[in-house]
């Protein structure tokens, strides 16, 4: 099974290098990329597909051919991104040297971030563009359609960083979605299925996994249950500190700080608790919607249970102050 990026000319089609580089140099890093970033995405089936008609003789179809430079311009990114901090040293008995000649010198520390953020960033840009046209050709791309891969794609309400930032704006779109899925996932749980009820929230997910979503079901994921979702992870996203809130907007930090580096300028207490209160308030308008949506149009919703009052005794409510939360 070939790679899908053999030689330095399948790189410069993606990056800036010299074309006299050594491909050899850049060879472990893309395998890596492949195996830690594209697989779990393209599904290794889906992969075989594509490599096998890479080795057989005759031209790609046109389906593979899309798929082929979606994972190559990922692959190639991602692999560059490893590679910045590979190449700037090299190991050998006494440990790690820096690389430098007469005419040339190591880049500068923040040099390296801001390169390897650039990569981070084109590479999971590529692997949004690629699952949304594999989501819009599923029957084109069985393997993928069949695969653990796509059943990991549907897994949320909302399925992909462009699909997020459609509803709430987040920078480096991927990076940060892969980062707040766990918090995604508390939310459809403690919120949304709250809302619904089980049997509800069980036929939407199952709906969406077998792209069986009725007109109905469409209107509660387009019109409450994703904005919900959205913006109540991000209050929950901010809260905990799972992102960063900056003058540039909303984001996963790539970098640890250093000394020579450049820092982002946070914001600062108030203004994260009033990001905080504010996707909170309006998250909760969706719910509040979502379930007045449930309660007037029964006839609609058939999977829809009502909510049975447990008639506890006492409640505990969640609070920013509170030390711990109740779930």
């Amino acid at each position: 099974m070939a790679g899908i990026i053999a030689n330095i000319d399948d790189l410069l089609k993606y990056i800036e290098t010299s074309a006299s580089a050594d491909f050899s140099l850049y060879k472990p890093s893309v395998t890596m990329a492949i195996r830690r970033f594209l697989i779990p995405v393209l599904g290794i089936e889906q992969y075989a597909v594509l490599t096998d008609a890479m080795d057989a003789e005759g031209d790609l179809s046109e389906d593979l051919e899309d798929l082929l430079n979606l994972a190559q311009e990922a692959v190639a990114n991602l692999a560059m991104a490893l590679a910045v901090s590979r190449l700037s040293a090299t190991l050998g008995q006494e440990g790690a040297i820096r690389v430098e000649s007469g005419s040339n010198k190591t880049a500068f520390q923040y040099q390296e971030i801001n390169l390897r953020e650039a990569y981070i960033m084109a590479g999971y840009d590529a692997l949004d563009a690629m699952l949304a046209h594999l989501e819009s050709k599923p029957t084109h791309y069985a393997a993928w359609a069949t695969s653990s891969a796509y059943k990991d794609y549907k897994k949320y309400f909302i399925q992909s960083g462009l699909k997020f930032s459609d509803l709430y704006d987040i920078r480096q779109a991927r990076y940060t979605y892969l980062a707040i899925r766990p918090i995604m996932r508390q939310v459809e749980d403690f919120d949304i299925k709250t809302t619904t009820g089980k049997k509800l929230f069980k036929a939407l997910k199952e709906a969406i996994l077998t792209d069986t979503v009725s007109a109905h079901y469409q209107t509660l994921l387009d019109d409450y249950i994703c904005p919900a979702v959205a913006l109540l992870t991000m209050a929950r996203a901010v809260f905990t500190k799972a992102v960063d809130v900056t003058d540039y907007g909303v984001s996963t930090n790539l970098n640890l700080a250093n000394n020579n580096s450049q820092q982002k300028q946070p914001a600062n207490a108030l203004q994260i608790d009033k990001a905080y209160q504010q996707l909170q308030a309006d998250g909760s308008k969706y719910l509040s919607d979502l379930a007045e949506e449930l309660a007037n149009n029964p006839g609609d919703y058939p999977d829809y249970e009502p909510p049975v009052d447990d008639n506890a005794t006492f409640k505990l409510v969640n609070k920013q102050e509170n030390s711990f939360l109740v779930v």
